[in-house]
């Protein structure tokens, strides 16, 4: 007898060092902007920052950590 699990799409995505990353859409909208600013953040930054980001597989991932420090440092805060 074989089991089989059932698994969501977030749990499936690979672990970014132990964090689960956000595809540029959902980060855009956990941050509420358009994704075209996460991407202009990503290529060229604002105010001397750049939004780290990874790709896998062809597809632009970001971690809500390094979301939240590129959002505190634009804002003149330190990230939580």
């Amino acid at each position: 007898m074989t089991q089989s699990t059932v698994t969501s799409s977030t749990s499936a995505r690979p672990s970014i060092l132990g964090e689960q990353p956000m595809k540029m859409k959902e980060a855009a909208r956990a941050c509420g902007v358009h994704v075209a600013t996460l991407w202009r953040w990503v290529q060229s930054g604002a105010r001397g920052q750049k939004l780290n980001s990874t790709l896998l597989g062809g597809q632009r991932y970001v971690t809500k950590a390094d979301l939240d420090a590129f959002l505190a440092a634009i804002n003149g805060r330190r990230a939580a």
